[in-house]
């Protein structure tokens, strides 16, 4: 019997240490970039070199250029600069929420010199963007008021069209798949909206009683990453529309192995650099001097 026991014992020894292995070798683990200063940022674009841009956010003025670590203004005076992304002609876009001005908001085109130029004037509330294989910028609208839209804006700066849906509410994230269909993350709701031939319908759901559920969201490699503010996670959903997480900050049962016991972090603006198949993300409410990065599989 006590050698019975033996054996049973360096069993579950074995078993537990291959679980522990295995969890080690499939996870991914929790990085950051340091930065030389505390910054705000919200939406992030990474380019091809490894330089960072990020937006000030809704109360600030302000796009940063990060290299290196090393944190310099490159643009500025601009009325609270949300996500920012890259044109098919090298120049940077960059949507202004104008502090919640009802008359309006602003898209701004920032040259690779610094200089900022007004590329459209469109309806309250401009905030996440993408672009299509045209050129076409893609812009949610969120006013806080329940109801949202996007605003379609051509190489010219014309406003070519306005995509309205009683399923769009609060609108955030966007991005397209690789077939063409469009997906939209609602703020308050949680619902991740699905747009194909110009017919919305909800694609999945992230349940939460927080205020902000969800917000950035990136299509990258067959699977839609989405940030989840105020729930601590970056969700990781299928395109059969099953949720998983890629991150939880708040428990292990994500494809994540968090060595870092970062427990607070809300993240939020999202950029995936393809050439080393890092994704990076900000953090919402806070100044920090970090930007967190996980390494994709």
């Amino acid at each position: 019997m006590e050698s019975f026991t033996k054996i049973l014992n360096c069993t579950c020894l074995i078993v537990l240490i291959s679980l522990v292995t295995n969890s080690l070798v499939l996870g991914q683990e929790l990085s950051y970039i340091m930065l030389d200063k505390e910054i705000n940022a919200d939406g992030i674009l990474i380019t091809n070199n490894g330089v960072i841009y990020a937006a000030e956010g809704w109360d600030g003025s302000k796009i940063y250029k990060i290299k290196n670590g090393q944190v310099e203004v490159f643009a500025s005076n601009l009325q609270g600069p949300i996500d920012i992304i890259m044109g098919k002609d090298g120049n940077l876009y960059v949507s202004e929420w104008m502090n919640g001005n009802k008359k309006g908001g602003r898209i701004s085109k920032i040259s690779s010199k610094g200089k900022v130029t007004t590329f459209a004037e469109v309806k309250p509330g401009p905030g996440l963007m993408t672009i299509d294989i045209k050129g076409n910028i893609y812009v949610t609208h969120n006013i806080n008021d329940g109801s949202g839209f996007i605003s379609i804006i051509d190489q010219n700066g014309q406003v070519i069209i306005i995509i309205s849906d009683p399923l769009l509410v609060n609108p955030g994230g966007i991005d397209f798949d690789d077939e063409g269909n469009l997906y939209v993350a609602n703020f308050n709701n949680g619902n991740i909206i699905k747009i194909t031939d110009g017919i919305a319908s909800v694609f999945a759901k992230i349940s939460s009683n927080k205020q902000w559920r969800i917000s950035y969201l990136k299509f990258i490699k067959g699977n839609l990453y989405v940030a989840g503010l105020q729930n601590f996670k970056i969700y990781k959903i299928d395109l059969h529309g099953q949720i998983g997480f890629l991150f939880d900050a708040e428990n292990t049962n994500s494809e994540l192995v968090n060595k870092s016991n970062q427990n607070n972090i809300q993240p939020d603006g999202l950029a995936f650099d393809r050439k080393n198949n890092v994704l990076y993300f900000t953090e919402l409410f806070t100044k920090s001097d970090r930007i967190q990065t996980i390494k994709l599989k």
